[in-house]
């Protein structure tokens, strides 16, 4: 824990000290450097990069969008449009940018981010074919209080994935 705690403050450290440089990457670097940069962004703390983040969800390759999802998750920002996030847990073919939109949507609504319909978009979820996706939309319900979602939320408690199991207990 002690580690992962010290190279994660290392991460933000550095993400903070070149945050110029990661932004110019994100937007108009190669793939590889707008891979990198996306997922470093997330660490920076700086709420200007959530604006950064969101115009690069329209990245032309599917995986600088996953890595800022999964930014997006990391900086957790009570500011970020859950709109945005709603429309690729439902609608994203790929399992993985679902998963990463999901998990964005429970770290913003920890920090009291607000939205419309964020209840319909995880109810919604809950039954997709990605068990993180189930996973944090269950664990995204219990966060709203959805009393209306607990017969849902049951039905996962008998789910084939133990981690969706556990998230229903939860």
């Amino acid at each position: 824990g002690r580690r992962a705690g010290a190279i994660a403050e290392e991460l933000r450290h550095r993400a903070r000290k070149h945050y110029q440089l990661l932004t110019q990457e994100l937007e108009s670097g190669p793939v590889r450097n707008r891979m990198i940069s996306a997922m470093a962004l997330g660490f920076s703390n700086n709420p200007d990069a959530l604006s950064v983040l969101i115009s690069a969800l329209e990245d032309e390759d599917e995986r600088v969008e996953i890595n800022a999802l999964t930014a997006l998750s990391q900086l957790a920002s009570a500011q970020t449009p859950l709109s945005v996030l709603s429309e690729r847990m439902i609608n994203h073919r790929n399992p993985k940018a679902r998963a990463m939109a999901s998990s964005a949507m429970l770290h913003c609504i920890r920090k009291k981010a607000i939205g419309d319909n964020m209840q319909g978009t995880a109810r919604l979820s809950l039954i997709d074919d990605e068990p993180l996706v189930r996973t944090n939309c269950a664990l995204i319900l219990a966060e709203l209080y959805d009393s209306d979602s607990v017969e849902s939320i049951e039905r996962l408690l008998y789910d084939e994935i133990p981690i969706v199991r556990r998230a229903a207990r939860g």
